[in-house]
Parts: C-alpha cells; structure tokens; sequence
C-alpha cells in the first residue's frame, strides 16, 4: 500500500473511531481477518479458479478485496495502539527473518 493511501486510510479511520469507537473498529478487524481466513481456506480447498459459492467471480479477486479490508481495518489498529511500537516490533520481526533466511542459505548451498 503506498504511503498516501496509508495517509488517507489513517485520516479516515480517525473519523471511524471518533464515530462508532475503539471498540466497534477491533471487531471490525476481528471480522474483516475472519473473513479472510474463510475465503484463503477456500482457496487452498478447491484451487483459485474454482469458487464454489459464486460461480462468476473468482476467488483470487475475492481475496485481493480481502485483503485490501485487512488493510484497512489493521490501519485502524495503529490508530488505537502505538504505531511506533508496532513499527520498532516490525523491524525487530524482519530482521529476525532476514538473519533465518541467511542461516538456510548457508546450510542449503
């Protein structure tokens, strides 16, 4: 997601949380990464050409929309929390797989 996309949704789920609360925007993350899961399930069970529940949209559009509400919501997620924790455990979690990606290369070269 660009930057100011990331801007834009951050502005906007300001509002969302002034509006409707913490509280009410979690679930909405809590349900949105729901939904996901279900139709990545989907995806791994029957193929992505294959959509058993919807025959004229295929499930690799439905999870790029998935995805994009995953985004959305989690943005709101930074807004409740801090956003510079979440940042400084990114670092430390991308290092941590770019220190083990490393160490498979040295053992499988």
């Amino acid at each position: 997601m660009s930057n100011d996309l990331i801007a834009i949704s951050k502005e906007y789920n300001k509002q969302m949380i002034k509006k409707w609360g913490k509280d009410s925007q979690i679930v909405k993350t809590i349900s949105e990464m729901a939904e996901l899961s279900s139709i990545l399930c989907d995806y791994l069970l029957y193929g992505e050409k294959t959509d058993w529940k919807n025959e004229d949209k295929n499930l690799k559009s439905k999870i790029e929309s998935e995805i994009a509400d995953v985004l959305i919501t989690v943005n709101s997620l930074l807004v409740i929390f801090d956003e510079k924790k979440v940042s400084t455990h990114i670092t430390f979690k991308l290092l941590r797989v770019i220190t083990r990606l490393k160490e498979y290369e040295k053992c499988h070269t």
